[in-house]
C-alpha cells in the first residue's frame, strides 16, 4: 500500500513572503503600510534570504536589537509586525519553529504627563521664548466666534441671536 506523502513546501525568499503576507485581503490598507514600512529595515538586511535562514531565533534577536534604539511604541509595533508576520510563515510551512521565542516586547510607559517648557527652562536650554497667551483666558473678540447655542440654550428659548456676545 502507497502512502501518500505530502511535498515540503517550496520556500520563498524572505521578500517575496513579505510580499505575499501583505496582499492577503485580510490586511486594511493602513495595516498594510504600516506592516511594510515597520519590515523593510528587516527586508534590507535579509530580503534575499530564503525564509527559514533569514527567520531564525539568532537572526530575530540580531534585528530586534538594531531597533533597540526606537522608542517603546515603536519597537513594540515593529515586533508586533514581525510576530504577525512569523506566525503566517508558520501557517504556511515555511517555519517551523518560533524564531521569536523568548523575545518580548518592551515594557511601554502609558499616560505619562510632561511638564510644560516655562521661559526659565528654555532660557536655560538656549532657546528663546515668546510669552504665550494664558490658555485659561479665549481672547474677548473671537469668543463669539467660537460658541454654538446648545441644548440648554435652545430649552431656556434662546437663540443665537438673544446671546449677548454673538450680537
Amino acid at each position: 500500500m502507497l502512502h501518500s506523502v505530502q511535498p515540503a513546501p517550496l520556500i520563498p525568499p524572505l521578500a517575496m513572503a513579505v510580499e505575499r503576507f501583505l496582499a492577503r485581503s485580510r490586511f486594511a490598507g493602513r495595516t498594510r503600510e504600516i506592516y511594510a514600512q515597520d519590515l523593510a529595515p528587516l527586508l534590507e538586511r535579509v530580503g534575499d534570504r530564503p525564509v527559514s535562514a533569514a527567520l531564525t531565533h539568532t537572526g530575530g534577536a540580531a534585528y530586534l536589537a538594531t531597533q533597540d534604539h526606537l522608542s517603546a511604541g515603536t519597537y513594540n509595533r515593529r515586533y508586533a509586525a514581525l510576530r504577525s508576520l512569523v506566525r503566517w510563515c508558520q501557517t504556511q510551512g515555511y517555519l517551523e519553529d518560533d524564531p521569536l521565542c523568548g523575545l518580548e516586547r518592551r515594557p511601554q510607559v502609558r499616560g505619562m504627563t510632561f511638564k510644560r517648557r516655562t521661559s526659565d527652562t528654555l532660557r536655560s536650554l538656549g532657546r528663546p521664548h515668546a510669552p504665550t497667551p494664558p490658555r485659561h483666558r479665549p481672547d474677548p473678540q473671537r469668543q463669539g466666534h467660537l460658541r454654538w447655542p446648545s441644548g440648554h440654550d435652545r430649552a431656556a428659548g434662546r437663540d443665537a441671536t438673544s446671546t449677548p456676545w454673538l450680537k
